[in-house]
């Protein structure tokens, strides 16, 4: 039987409610959607759109290290 793991990392926004920053499935890692959200100060970053792309990049990135994995690893992302 496959088994789900859920990812938690204080290096990205806590999630809200009923979601989680990720879920590991087999071999493949599911990321919930990211906003511009600095996990250390928990506000939302400058109101520039390319500061706000960054930092969302940079929280996914953390999602996918504390799942084992990496940027370069995947296989569609949706800005």
């Amino acid at each position: 039987m496959n088994k789900k793991k859920i990812i938690n990392t204080k290096n990205a926004p806590a999630a809200i409610g009923t979601y989680s920053q990720g879920i590991v499935y087999d071999n493949l890692i599911f990321t919930s959607g990211q906003i511009p959200i600095n996990p250390k100060t928990n506000e939302v970053i400058s109101a520039k759109f390319e500061n706000q792309i960054d930092q969302v990049l940079y929280n996914l990135e953390q999602v996918l290290k504390a799942a084992g994995s990496g940027k370069k690893n995947i296989i569609k992302l949706t800005v």
